[in-house]
């Protein structure tokens, strides 16, 4: 399911990589050629289409995989769950968003600072294709 949050004139939406229609069948909601769990969209009033960064959760210590405290199939559960990119709680901080699984005890953190590099280079490409004329053969004078 994707999740939403609004801050200072921007929306930003969390879609997971995967989502399971009622009939328990995988969907990809938004289809993208990398390895991502999920996509953060972020709408600002300058722009028609949204801003987007790959949201990768990486597990890149073993001795502190949020799921080893589960067992058996609920274990299963919840990694097939993480490797979709469903996400039950996210915030947005001062300083970056942090994701969880609960009942993990895991917990993502993905800092500002990662995104806007992201973020940025889209701004600059969305604004010189907005100032490029859509036909140069409309501009010519007859």
């Amino acid at each position: 399911m994707s999740d939403l949050s609004s801050e200072d004139q921007q929306l930003e939406i969390l879609c997971p990589r995967f989502i399971s229609n009622s009939s328990l069948q995988l969907l990809e909601p938004v289809k993208f050629s990398d390895n991502r769990q999920a996509t953060l969209f972020r709408f600002e009033p300058e722009f028609r289409q949204p801003l987007s960064a790959a949201i990768h959760f990486e597990i890149t210590d073993q001795s502190k995989d949020p799921f080893a405290k589960l067992s058996g199939a609920e274990r299963m559960r919840y990694i097939q769950w993480y490797r979709r990119g469903n996400v039950d709680c996210w915030v947005k901080s001062p300083t970056g968003f942090i994701f969880t699984i609960p009942p993990t005890v895991g917990h993502w953190f993905i800092p500002d600072a990662s995104l806007q590099s992201t973020f940025e280079a889209q701004r600059q490409q969305f604004r010189k294709s907005q100032n490029a004329p859509a036909n140069e053969a409309s501009l010519k004078k007859p």
